[in-house]
């Protein structure tokens, strides 16, 4: 999935928005974000718990890509 949006607050600039993968296990799950920010793209990776029926991230690492 690719999403491109624009934000107005900040100059304009042309975002991206792409999840690589998604992975789930019970109430757990992990996901590969890639998106772009201030002209770097970095590579996040979020993890997530399901409470309550609402998936919480509650971890986030990233690996800056360019």
């Amino acid at each position: 999935m690719y999403i491109s949006y624009k934000n107005s607050k900040e100059k304009n600039e042309k975002k991206f928005l792409e999840i690589v993968s998604i992975e789930i296990a019970g109430s757990t799950a992990f996901a590969w974000v890639r998106d772009g920010y201030l002209g770097m793209i970095f590579l996040d990776t979020l993890s997530f718990l399901k409470i309550k029926d609402k998936w919480v991230i509650y971890n986030k690492l990233f690996h800056v890509e360019t």
